[in-house]
């Protein structure tokens, strides 16, 4: 299978399995639990609509997957907060590529290029780091 990546902002309640099924009309389907706490998604990133009333595509997530898939970023602090832990993730990746021993096989001037890339994300983390802080 091929890897894809998904990065988007929707809007999001807490509703039971059991709600959403009433609010789309269906029964809950014999052996889950109706009281399953999750969260009712509208994503409007996606053009299609599926449910009146609702300006994007509505589905519904357990609260575990939800909470693995989602991060809150209603205030401009939890938003540079979620910028600031993927550019460290970034961060930690390029230099656990760089120590390996596939960056030794790249041609020098991607080698440079790479390790320029990682002293900008490097000075970038450190003012995020700082507005953070302040």
């Amino acid at each position: 299978m091929k890897q894809y990546q998904m990065h988007n902002t929707v809007t999001a309640d807490p509703m039971t399995r059991g709600e959403y099924n009433a609010l789309r009309g269906w029964t809950v389907p014999a052996g889950e639990n109706p009281d399953d706490a999750g969260f009712l998604i509208v994503n409007p990133s996606v053009s299609e609509r599926n449910l009146a009333g609702y300006d994007g595509y509505v589905s519904w997530l357990p609260q575990e997957a939800f909470a693995e898939l989602y991060r809150e970023a209603d205030t401009w602090e939890q938003r540079l907060k979620i910028e600031a832990d993927e550019l460290a993730e970034k961060i930690n990746k390029l230099s656990a590529f760089i120590d390996g021993d596939s960056f030794d096989k790249l041609p020098k001037e991607q080698r440079n290029m790479l390790s320029q890339q990682l002293i900008f994300m490097s000075a970038y983390a450190e003012v995020l780091k700082n507005r953070l802080a302040a």
